[in-house]
């Protein structure tokens, strides 16, 4: 898999619920996707994109690691993408 649309990508990582919530978020115009705002659901993302994504009432900066096809479980959602935000 080279890419995957990034309101998929979002439901399977756990930002999301659900593609009708993240293609809502992605057309507000809340998502950046290296450092460009993504105005459409069907955007690709690929392992290396940095993501800029709501989180509550601050912002999640992260860099996508890896592709799923299917949601799993919250660890297995975890290990797709690096937090940049955190301390080492």
């Amino acid at each position: 898999m080279t890419g995957q649309r990034l309101d998929k990508w979002l439901v399977v990582a756990r930002f999301a619920k659900t593609r009708e919530k993240a293609a809502a978020l992605i057309e507000s115009g809340q998502a950046k996707a290296n450092g460009k705002r993504v105005e459409k659901p069907s955007h690709l993302v690929r392992p290396g994109d940095v993501l800029i994504l709501p989180r509550g009432r601050d912002l999640a900066l992260i860099k996508v690691v890896a592709l799923a096809p299917r949601r799993g479980s919250a660890v297995q959602a975890r290990l797709l993408y690096d937090d940049l935000e955190q301390a080492p």
